[in-house]
């Protein structure tokens, strides 16, 4: 069983890997207990080494030395008990565990070895069991393969016999099962789930409480683009979640297709609202032609809003959680990258409560963000209009995540200055009338304030 898999069961629950964590996937065949020195000799490889180093606990070099002597017949880890003999892990164990990238875990002084051994043997004496049950499973989800994604989530159901989920966290999945009753994975969430790529155990709340789920990443060339979510089996069942990571590769077949599709269609699409926007050497009967492709209407009324960065740049993660949001918000908004910055045309109808839905869902992933809305025109001109609306109204938002938008109908009579293109002129108005206000030479009756 791999060591990361073991950390969920038993006394491990309550232990943390302090160092050499480039080796949470090792292989673990047995837990024992060393604490006398000459145990080495009789190790044979991929064994968890539980001890409270009693025999070399005033020996540095002893302890130092320990990890490549571990390190050297195969060991997978070693697990200290601390404030017994020793107070902390030593230093020098620590960088030859990284040096070896043989992990050291510490245990809390009130975990006895008993909490860590037999439920750790218990877990890998059963997954033997388990790997038979898991080859029998393999064939049954692989036979759901060409019903989709739909069938194969419903099969991954029936076998681990419990309900599961799947996060979108791209556009390009075109698929929503049983999504609506649990919370949106977090930023904090999702980062942990690209670093660690493996199955893991995360909080999440669900019909209003929080519960432990098993969550398996779904990767499509190194991005991630969903989760696989389930609550109600244990960390230490072995065979369900080897299927739940056979469904998440079948998924992820079944997506590399879909995602080709979709990035070249994306850069159509950025190159169409470039059009739309700023290109006023092409007839309009050429932008509707060029507009059916991503479901473009000339003859409804849009509302163009624009997202901007602090960091001034939106990379692909970035587009796909947006575009992923709007599928369930507007699955009629159009949405691109220009000069930086996202910029959506969002249907008319209930224009606020989408607005406050699709921040709702952004303020959960993003940071240091700004939203400007143009108001809804109908039409090429009225889309430019709304265009030039909403780069106005973004001027007057902050960078924040807390949910806000500035639309053009809040600039008040800032409108009048922002259509004053040129500013010399503004400054010469300036001067001229609000500027004499505070000439000494007037013969203006002020009053002091």
């Amino acid at each position: 069983m791999k060591l990361n898999q073991l950390m969920e069961i038993g006394g491990l629950k309550k232990c943390k890997i302090v160092a050499g964590l480039g080796g949470v996937q090792n292989n673990v065949d047995v837990v024992t207990v060393m604490e006398v020195p000459d145990i080495i000799k009789w190790l044979s490889g991929n064994e968890l080494i539980l001890t409270s180093l009693y025999s070399i606990k005033d020996d540095s070099m002893a302890q130092a030395n320990l990890i490549k002597l571990l390190y050297n017949v195969g060991a997978s880890a070693i697990a200290i008990k601390t404030n017994r003999y020793v107070p902390e892990i030593p230093k020098s164990m620590r960088r030859e565990s990284e040096k070896y990238r043989l992990p050291i875990i510490e245990i809390p002084e009130q975990i006895t070895y008993a909490e860590i051994l037999h439920p750790a043997m218990n877990a890998i004496f059963h997954q033997e069991i388990d790997i038979d049950m898991a080859q029998d499973n393999r064939g049954i989800l692989e036979r759901s393969f060409s019903g989709g994604v739909k069938q194969i989530l419903a099969t991954l159901a029936s076998i681990v016999e419990h309900r599961v989920y799947l996060d979108i966290l791209v556009p390009y999945i075109n698929e929503k099962y049983q999504q609506n009753d649990i919370e949106l994975l977090s930023e904090y969430q999702v980062k942990k789930l690209e670093n660690y790529k493996n199955t893991m155990t995360i909080m999440r709340k669900i019909d209003g409480e929080y519960k432990n789920f098993i969550i398996t990443p779904i990767f499509v060339e190194q991005e991630l683009c969903g989760t696989i979510s389930c609550f109600g089996i244990e960390a230490d069942s072995f065979s369900k979640i080897v299927d739940m990571e056979r469904a998440s590769k079948l998924i992820s077949l079944l997506s590399h297709k879909n995602k080709a599709t979709y990035d070249v269609h994306q850069t159509y699409k950025n190159d169409f609202l470039r059009d739309l926007f700023l290109n006023n050497s092409l007839v309009a009967h050429d932008l509707i032609e060029k507009g059916r492709l991503f479901k473009y209407k000339h003859n409804i009324e849009y509302s163009c809003i624009v997202i901007k960065f602090k960091q001034d740049t939106v990379n692909k993660s970035i587009m796909n959680f947006i575009e992923t949001i709007l599928k369930r918000v507007d699955p009629d908004a159009i949405a691109g990258i220009i000069r930086g910055a996202i910029y959506v045309l969002l249907t008319d109808s209930e224009i606020d409560l989408k607005l406050n839905k699709l921040i709702a869902c952004i303020d959960k992933q993003l940071k240091e963000y700004k939203i400007g809305v143009g108001r809804a025109h109908k039409g090429i001109e009225g889309v430019r209009k709304s265009f030039r609306e909403c780069e106005q109204a973004v001027k007057f938002d902050n960078y924040s995540s807390i949910g806000s938008y500035f639309h053009y109908n809040d600039i008040g009579v800032y409108k009048l200055f922002s259509l004053v293109e040129d500013k010399d002129e503004l400054m010469k108005f300036y001067l001229d009338t609000l500027g004499k206000l505070d000439d000494s030479k007037s013969d203006l009756n002020l009053i002091d304030t």
